[in-house]
């Protein structure tokens, strides 16, 4: 590296991006979770005789697994968020340290 090139680091929205992405569960997204799930609901309500065999049941029923999937998840991204940060603030000391320079001289870039 150059001298005179710019000391740079990673943000952690760009950390959390990529913990995202790799810690998908079962490697696909919530909304698809939400798709399994709001046919199960719908496959047991069936089984159960509580409604008839309509189209339009997953009109309300996809959204409402899909917001329970997200509140499922909420600890995880929540915990992926600060683990984002903490990666940031190391890089940056990392990068401050092997370079010996101050931490406010080294650019967080996305």
């Amino acid at each position: 590296m150059p001298a005179d090139a710019p000391l740079v680091a990673r943000s952690p929205r760009r950390h959390r991006c990529e913990l995202l992405t790799a810690n998908r569960f079962l490697g696909l997204h919530q909304a698809l979770h939400g798709l399994w799930v709001s046919a199960l609901v719908l496959g047991i309500l069936y089984q159960i005789d509580a409604v008839s065999p309509a189209w339009w049941w997953w009109l309300p029923v996809y959204p409402l697994s899909w917001a329970v999937v997200e509140l499922l998840f909420l600890p995880r991204r929540l915990a992926i968020a600060l683990i984002a940060e903490q990666a940031s603030r190391g890089e940056v000391a990392s990068v401050a340290l092997k370079h010996g320079v101050m931490l406010r001289d080294v650019r967080v870039v996305d």
